[in-house]
């Protein structure tokens, strides 16, 4: 289903950065490359130096890894490596894409970028493609695969029309028979017509692209107010002081929740509340919506898949009481 959507074949060489004990390593990397008849260039530690060197030996023309391999490889051409001349499709997948990392990625590696959306439960749903437009294929994550089908549905199960914000649902002839030895997980899993239920917050424009929005229990609800965590991560991103950024709940007395952001600066740059505000006021974004602690790291907790440990940083912010930093709102 994959290599049709992209038009994989006997030209490809299929680069496999990611984890073999890993879907993603596993079925579109390793899998992938045996169905289609192709070399596989397996890297045993991660490192975007040697990766970029192993792209340019061994011409790798396709990869499919977490948006933190994009960044790091994007990363080393800037920094002065070379850029790959065979590599002509990155599918990052796996957590969502940062817009301002799929845009320099495209411009370093000279590859086209694109997003994808899938399960561990029912493998991979929806992809972007070289032909859609580079607006759809870097800013969304793509439209359904061959024999996939998705809807959002609200709280009480109506279906929601184009540009809508609900409950991502999938089917699919790839779907996963049910959880072992929990079947009551499993029927809680699927809808009463057999849809899966993802967990995920999305939206599916006019054209029929996917954009997921987030992940239900990332939903921040500030005293009655959604807070559209992925949005104003994907505006922090484009702030160059910021390399990566997660933003949690906090508990508050008071509202309940309020947002924290986990950021990692760009080397010695400086980042701190009032200039995260100043950013996202200049951004026009509503002050309810403003992060209202913001702990600097060095690195973000993440699987070896590349996905962020989200409940990581909710338990820290957890522990950080009820004290909100200097420039919060009341």
């Amino acid at each position: 289903m994959q290599a049709a959507h992209l038009g994989l074949g006997a030209q490809d060489r299929i680069y496999v950065p990611s984890p073999l004990a890993h879907q993603t390593g596993f079925l579109y990397g390793m899998w992938l490359a045996l169905s289609l008849g192709v070399a596989q260039i397996v890297q045993e530690t991660w490192d975007p130096v040697r990766g970029l060197a192993a792209l340019r030996e061994w011409g790798g023309t396709f990869v499919q890894a977490a948006p933190t391999f994009l960044a790091d490889l994007t990363s080393a051409v800037e920094n002065g490596a070379l850029a790959p001349v065979s590599l002509r499709l990155f599918v990052a997948t796996g957590a969502a894409v940062p817009h301002a990392i799929a845009e320099r990625g495209g411009r370093a590696l000279g590859a086209g970028i694109c997003g994808a959306f899938g399960t561990t439960e029912g493998c991979l749903a929806t992809l972007g493609s070289l032909a859609d437009p580079a607006e759809k294929a870097q800013r969304s994550d793509g439209r359904p695969l061959h024999g996939v089908g998705i809807r959002v549905r609200d709280e009480q199960g109506n279906l929601l029309a184009a540009g809508r914000e609900g409950h991502l649902e999938t089917r699919s002839p790839t779907m996963f028979a049910g959880y072992l030895e929990d079947p009551a997980a499993t029927v809680r899993t699927f809808t009463s017509d057999g849809w899966y239920r993802t967990g995920d917050l999305a939206m599916i424009d006019a054209d029929g692209y996917l954009h997921v929005t987030g992940r239900v229990k990332d939903v921040i609800n500030r005293g009655g107010e959604k807070i559209p965590v992925a949005h104003i991560e994907q505006l922090l991103y484009q702030h160059a002081a910021v390399k990566e950024v997660a933003i949690v709940a906090m508990p508050d007395e008071r509202l309940g929740e309020r947002a924290c952001a986990f950021i990692v600066p760009q080397g010695a740059a400086s980042f701190d509340l009032g200039v995260l505000q100043a950013f996202l006021d200049q951004q026009r974004v509503a002050r309810q919506y403003w992060p209202e602690r913001v702990e600097l790291v060095d690195a973000l907790p993440r699987t070896a898949s590349g996905k962020v440990r989200k409940y990581q940083l909710r338990e820290r912010a957890g522990n950080l009481g009820a004290g909100r930093s200097p420039g919060a709102m009341a």
